[in-house]
């Protein structure tokens, strides 16, 4: 058999059908993006809530553990405490000399720091009632009297993605839904 008769087909796709491929795709995409954007943002909130519960739940342990208050201050260095700008990363330390400034709080030579922790990508994340300080004492208390919570929000300001945090009287860290406002 010759294979001279075989030269004549067409082995690769039409223009037509590249075009309707290409259509096909295009209206797919279209409809697959936003949710897989907005999938993408849901996801980053949840792990910085769970990064968060994470180290308030070390805290917690640490303080109980090493029976001495253990601090979480938020930071913008990674050395340093900082006032209520949470966005930044934050710090867990033991304060060995107890010279924290009020609910500034503030580390230096004498002081152990345990983690510090990474601004969070992509999010947002607000406190309140305002502050720079959290205090857990030897039995995994806060020191605090008030309720506290978090707010993770993403940047792009969708408050069906959002998550708070709270913190009980007990010192017991829990996320929740439903963030009004981010």
């Amino acid at each position: 058999m010759n294979c001279i008769g075989y030269i004549g087909k067409n082995k690769g796709f039409t223009m037509l059908e590249l075009l309707i491929t290409l259509a096909i795709l295009a209206i797919l995409s279209t409809v697959a993006i936003p949710s897989l954007v907005d999938t993408l943002g849901r996801m980053s909130v949840n792990s910085g809530a769970r990064n968060l519960v994470g180290t308030l739940n070390l805290a917690r342990s640490e303080a109980v553990r090493r029976s001495q208050d253990v601090s979480i201050c938020p930071t913008a260095n990674g050395l340093d405490c900082a006032a209520n700008n949470w966005t930044g990363g934050w710090i867990v330390f033991v304060d060995n000399n107890n010279d924290a400034d009020g609910d500034t709080g503030s580390i230096d030579a004498g002081d152990t720091v345990i983690r510090v922790i990474e601004p969070l990508a992509d999010l947002n994340l607000s406190f309140t009632p305002a502050a720079s300080l959290l205090v857990y004492d030897n039995k995994g208390f806060g020191k605090n009297t008030l309720i506290y919570t978090f707010k993770v929000c993403p940047q792009d300001g969708n408050i069906d993605n959002a998550k708070q945090v709270e913190i009980s009287l007990s010192g017991r860290a829990r996320t929740t839904d439903g963030v009004l406002t981010c």
